[in-house]
């Protein structure tokens, strides 16, 4: 959907500072061209978009806007970044790397003291692919069972 991707392009940025066509075109899978009328889209809705060439061009966002409207504390937005983080050591998926990318790009201070390394389990190719499963699974809305299985380790 075309607002969602504006929105991405927006947090993407705003995290990342100044990123060439190609690369944002790369990053959300659509033409140098589609991102061109995005940016335009994004600069006639106010957002303050610059443009710069030559070898170290690119677009960014003007340092002086912020996403000002937030729906959570800077601390519960720690909590749902430190979830996110861990999710993303786990499992490759390019909505859950946009979606960690929005959050970061609110959530503005990281004093956590917990971080969540799931990174193990992506060392299992089957627990990957039980995961891509599982998500399909939600995707297309399907009914699914699963049997959890609790090892107690001494």
């Amino acid at each position: 959907m075309k607002i969602d991707r504006l929105i991405s392009i927006v947090v993407y940025l705003l995290n990342h500072g100044r990123t060439s066509a190609q690369k944002l075109a790369e990053e959300f899978e659509v033409s140098s061209r589609t991102i061109m009328r995005d940016l335009d889209s994004l600069d006639q809705a106010g957002i303050p978009i610059q443009s710069f060439y030559g070898v170290e061009g690119g677009y960014q966002i003007m340092d002086s806007f912020v996403l000002e409207k937030q729906v959570a504390t800077s601390h519960e937005y720690d909590w749902i970044v430190t979830a996110l983080e861990g999710m993303a050591s786990a499992y490759a998926s390019k909505s859950l790397k946009q979606t960690l990318e929005k959050v970061q790009s609110i959530s503005h201070t990281r004093d956590t003291a917990v971080s969540v390394d799931l990174g193990v389990a992506s060392e299992d190719d089957k627990i990957n692919k039980q995961l891509m499963l599982l998500q399909d699974a939600i995707e297309k809305k399907a009914l699914f069972d699963f049997l959890i299985r609790i090892v107690m380790m001494k």
